[in-house]
């Protein structure tokens, strides 16, 4: 099953990429528990593209939801700035909050809930690929 939304990167846009990543993981019978998980992760990488990537203009953020042999495979893809989030270095949450610097925190968490993450940039294109089990 496979699914693609081709959308605005704009975060007023979010409600509809999470209502077809939802509705394609209840088709497949996912647990809410990992519906909500894979949801976070969505929401923080389109966000991040929402904010960053065309800033201050806007443009298109491509969503592919795939499911094959109980894995959602989740691709990402937008023709704005380069930049590939696997090589932000993670917080140190040994510190408290205040102390810590602003922003990484949620690609820390969507590194740790995704079961892998891959980044590519082909020519003006950034692709972000996260797979994740759903047995």
């Amino acid at each position: 099953m496979k699914e693609v939304v081709k959308i605005e990167a704009d975060v007023n846009n979010l409600p509809t990429v999470l209502n077809k990543l939802e509705t394609v993981l209840a088709l497949a019978d996912v647990s809410f528990p990992l519906i909500n998980k894979v949801s976070l992760v969505v929401e923080e990488i389109f966000t991040n593209i929402a904010m960053y990537a065309y800033s201050p203009k806007k443009g298109e953020a491509e969503i592919q939801f795939d499911i094959e042999n109980e894995e959602l495979t989740i691709t990402f893809i937008d023709e704005g700035k380069a930049y590939n989030p696997l090589e932000t270095e993670d917080p140190d949450l040994t510190l408290d909050a205040k102390s810590r610097g602003i922003g990484g925190l949620g690609i820390f968490i969507s590194k740790n809930i995704a079961d892998s993450m891959d980044y590519a940039r082909d020519g003006n294109k950034n692709i972000l690929t996260i797979k994740k089990s759903i047995n």
